[in-house]
């Protein structure tokens, strides 16, 4: 049986095990909601960037660029948010 502290130190570990699993939960629940996952925008590169194009073309699309395909996701989802995105949107469901 344990004494007080080590139960103590037993409740704490659980209680820190519990925090974590919780903020990973969060963090996954995040990535997968964002733009870039959710819209899928086609991956190519530029030049010596990375674009992530959702859209037939920079002008109606919305894009995102990069020194990699990571931060051109990211780019990509900041944009995602602006008036643009949605305008773009809404043509490809009209269209």
């Amino acid at each position: 049986m344990l004494d007080e502290l080590h139960q103590g130190w037993v409740f704490n570990d659980i209680q820190m095990n519990n925090r974590h699993q919780t903020d990973m939960y969060r963090e996954t629940q995040e990535a997968t909601a964002a733009p870039h996952v959710l819209m899928r925008p086609s991956l190519t590169r530029d030049g010596n960037m990375w674009c992530a194009l959702y859209g037939e073309n920079l002008m109606e699309g919305v894009a995102g660029f990069g020194e990699t395909p990571r931060k051109a996701c990211l780019d990509f989802d900041k944009n995602w948010t602006s008036q643009k995105a949605i305008a773009a949107f809404d043509q490809e469901e009209a269209g």
